[in-house]
């Protein structure tokens, strides 16, 4: 993941995210899964409880692919 980022760091969707969602095929289930989970709020820790294994590798894919990135303080704030 990004330097100094913590599995307490929220994570959100790119924009290129929401143009992949709506195609299943170009997805894994669980790279959708955390792509989906992935709000602005919930934190890879949280993510990786809610889909009962770890996804930091699998979030570093998604965030070098351009799907994922580190949710700036407003989107965490968001409700």
């Amino acid at each position: 993941m990004e330097p100094g980022l913590s599995s307490a760091t929220p994570l959100a969707r790119t924009a290129r995210a929401w143009h992949v969602l709506p195609h299943p095929q170009a997805l894994d289930r669980q790279a959708r899964a955390l792509l989906l989970l992935a709000n602005g709020r919930r934190s890879l820790r949280e993510i990786s409880c809610l889909l009962g294994c770890n996804v930091e590798p699998l979030a570093e894919q998604l965030r070098q692919k351009g799907l994922l990135r580190t949710a700036t303080p407003e989107q965490a704030g968001e409700h």
